[in-house]
């Protein structure tokens, strides 16, 4: 594949991904101050990241393509991105600031948070709780904020504690809301590792035939 579309395709993922956050941060604010359980910490945190979250696309957008532009040239000074600028300078512009595409791939990423409160909600109805879908979307949400600001890799350990105390302020026992976070982890984490695994393995044991004739003809 183009190395610049190669590094498009990294950067519409990690623009749309923070997007999404936004969006969906926004409507689990909401829920929280709708329900009367905003928690000073927890919106003052969710703001910050929001605005984070709005800088970082932004200038993810703005800086792909442009190796010379004055914000990339501001960037450079900065040791903490200093590493990650060329990357961004050099993908595929019209691809990063297509409106269409990063549409689309917000609307999926918001579509995973959804899917992933419904298996949630699905987990906590087969354990006999019934708690609101508004409730559990706005838990979810939350617990997943907590994960991504937290140092721990994959958020293992501060997902399962904020998803098990945000699901109690909405009237799930404490023995459910552990169950359930704890099958939620097993469905959404550890299952996937087993398929991407062996495909990994696959696709690395043996080159591609076509790649191997091709490269016979070039010798």
């Amino acid at each position: 594949m183009p190395p610049g579309a190669v590094r498009a395709a990294v950067l519409i993922n990690l623009a749309a991904y923070h997007l999404a956050y936004v969006v969906t941060l926004a409507g689990a604010l909401a829920i929280l101050q709708w329900q009367g359980h905003p928690n000073l910490v927890v919106v003052l945190g969710t703001l910050l990241f929001m605005l984070f979250a709005l800088a970082l696309a932004g200038g993810i957008v703005a800086g792909s393509g442009r190796p010379d532009s004055p914000l990339v040239s501001r960037l450079r000074r900065m040791a903490v991105v200093q590493r990650a600028i060329p990357f961004v300078a050099e993908a595929d512009a019209r691809l990063v600031r297509s409106i269409g595409l990063l549409t689309v791939a917000t609307a999926l990423q918001v579509a995973i948070s959804l899917l992933d409160t419904a298996t949630m909600w699905t987990l906590l109805r087969s354990l006999g709780a019934y708690p609101s879908v508004k409730g559990v979307f706005a838990s979810f949400m939350v617990a997943s904020l907590v994960r991504t600001l937290g140092v721990v890799p994959g958020g293992l350990g501060t997902f399962e504690a904020a998803a098990v105390v945000t699901l109690t302020l909405t009237g799930t026992p404490v023995p459910v809301a552990l169950t359930a976070t704890l099958l939620f982890r097993g469905l959404s984490f550890w299952a996937p590792m087993v398929p991407g695994l062996i495909l990994l393995r696959r696709a690395f044991r043996t080159p591609d035939a076509t790649t191997a004739a091709d490269q016979q003809v070039a010798y």
